[in-house]
């Protein structure tokens, strides 16, 4: 009876014939079968299969779609009867390493998890199996988290830096794609060569859905680098905002602004080549503010004072901006509040030229301004309301800047709401639902004039209502932001276009006169009075 199933087995062996592959095959399909059912004493595999039939076997077991190829059963009992797999040699006597294996298949086929198992049939760790496309058991290794493979063919001198040529990754890349923490801390702080790492900063810091993992990572890269001393604390920041954030990870980058303010010996105030200090960096990532309510200066300064660094807050980088001139291109009022709140000389300040200021950082970024324009304005005036609190005066340079964006992100456009609303019952509805107050609802702001619509709302109340999901999802969108902007830029429009307006006329109408009839305006022409006295064109 114990030899019942060893016995079938042998039999099965002989009668198939393994140069013909569909026999092979319905093979491998019995084979299951029979050991789901074993009973008794496991076989040799040696005495009834060739090497290259059990290499086949295991090989065709990972990457087969068979419902009736159980692969985890299969490499299960070839592991049970003690099977060892063995390299061909040369004729040195040395092991032959170009060779594809079930590991490499294994991992071509996304079966990650038999992996492990497999490795304790190919446990050869002085022997790296190397593929036709140039992946090896070692890069298997590091991408599917085997802690313990790792381990050993690094002891038995395994090179940790060797490059996958597929893909230009190293076991490193590999293991932080697979955001396994305690093999990227093996790899990173006790064997990868640190000049690597500083050939490619740019790219072997990935984009993570773990925020926790990323700042363990990003840890560990900034302490290899701090045994070596390779990084200074403003090198570290244009790092990781080249490497790592997208616009939305901004807890992330608070995380990691502090840890790195923490190290020691990390000089608040050394700056680069460019003339950035960490203050500029900081300010510079600064890029949302106007749409979140965030403020990575403030942190940065808070965590100065807990290390007791004092931070200069005007010194100019090798364009000769402040940290304050950025902040304020950035849209950033948390900031520009941290800022003026430290000191920062608003008496010599000079406002952000065209060139940099509410600047495009990419396409994703430009979708977002499109997208919530209306915020983007208010981050604007905010912050020309911060500035003229602390003693700034804005002169028509400044509103000639600020306008010009007004007008780039189409903020004049008036569509022909009246007609539109009144003839729209469901818009009625919907813009009855959506409330901006206790008792003031979209449907009763659009109702009102907007010299009545402009005292009832402050610049929060326009960003609370644009970035509301029931707001985002009317029909017709464009309708609305086209009359809740006209509201939104009437006090700023009118008070720039009434000095051009007497400049135009010559001072030939009383004030009182001229100011009633630029009350009568739509922002759109408002925008026109203004730009016929700055000499410019649309």
């Amino acid at each position: 009876m114990s030899r019942r199933c060893l016995k079938k087995l042998q039999t099965m062996r002989q009668a198939a014939n393994w140069e013909i592959e569909e026999e092979r095959q319905e093979f491998l399909r019995r084979l299951y079968s029979l050991i789901r059912n074993w009973h008794g004493q496991l076989p040799n595999l040696r005495d009834i299969f060739r090497k290259e039939a059990i290499d086949w076997l295991l090989k065709q077991c990972v990457k087969s779609d068979d419902e009736l190829i159980d692969a985890d059963s299969l490499v299960e009992f070839v592991i049970r009867t003690g099977y060892k797999d063995k390299p061909d040699v040369d004729r040195q006597g040395k092991p032959i390493l170009s060779r594809t294996t079930a590991i490499h298949q294994a991992a071509r086929s996304a079966k990650g998890v038999i992996i492990s198992d497999l490795f304790k049939i190919y446990e050869r760790f002085d022997v790296n199996y190397t593929d036709e496309l140039g992946l090896t058991h070692f890069h298997v290794a590091c991408a599917t988290g085997c802690y313990s493979v790792v381990e050993k063919f690094l002891e038995l001198g395994q090179d940790p830096n060797c490059v996958w040529p597929e893909t230009g990754g190293t076991p490193l890349h590999l293991a932080v794609d697979w955001n396994c923490r305690t093999m990227i801390e093996l790899l990173l702080v006790g064997f990868v060569d640190p000049s690597l790492l500083k050939k490619d900063r740019t790219t072997f810091l990935p984009t993570f859905s773990n925020d926790d993992l990323l700042c363990d990572l990003v840890n560990l890269f900034f302490k290899m680098n701090e045994i070596t001393n390779e990084l200074s604390l403003v090198d570290a920041l244009k790092m990781l905002d080249k490497t790592l954030f997208h616009l939305t990870r901004n807890n992330v980058r608070n995380k990691l602004t502090e840890s790195l303010l923490r190290r020691n010996g990390a000089d608040a105030n050394l700056a680069d080549a460019q003339g950035s200090t960490p203050l500029h960096l900081v300010v510079k990532g600064c890029t949302m503010e106007w749409l979140c309510d965030i403020s990575f200066t403030k942190i940065f300064f808070e965590t100065s004072d807990e290390i007791q660094q004092t931070v200069e807050v005007d010194v100019q980088d090798k364009l000769g901006r402040t940290p304050l001139q950025w902040v304020v291109a950035s849209l950033a009022p948390n900031s520009v509040d941290a800022l003026l709140a430290r000191g920062a000389d608003l008496a010599n300040f000079s406002f952000p030229t065209e060139d940099y200021f509410a600047e495009i950082l990419s396409p994703n970024y430009k979708e977002l301004m499109v997208t919530f324009k209306m915020s983007l304005a208010c981050g604007a005036l905010t912050i020309v309301g911060r500035l003229e609190k602390g003693g700034y005066e804005l002169d028509r340079s400044d509103a000639l800047t600020i306008m010009k964006m007004f007008h780039k992100y189409r903020l004049f456009e008036k569509a022909n709401f009246d007609d539109y609303w009144y003839e729209n019952a469901k818009l009625v509805c919907k813009a009855e639902e959506i409330m901006i107050g206790s008792d003031l609802s979209l449907h009763d702001l659009i109702k009102l004039r907007p010299e009545q619509a402009e005292k009832l709302l402050a610049y929060e109340d326009y960003t609370k209502i644009e970035r509301s999901y029931e707001y985002r999802a009317l029909c017709n969108r464009n309708v609305y932001d086209s009359h809740l902007s006209e509201v939104l830029l009437r006090r700023f429009c009118r008070r720039w276009a009434l000095d051009s307006f007497l400049e135009l006329i010559r001072l030939q109408l009383p004030i009182l006169c001229c100011e009633k009839i630029i009350e009568q305006l739509a922002n759109k022409d408002l925008w026109h009075i203004f730009l016929a006295t700055q000499d410019q064109n649309l």
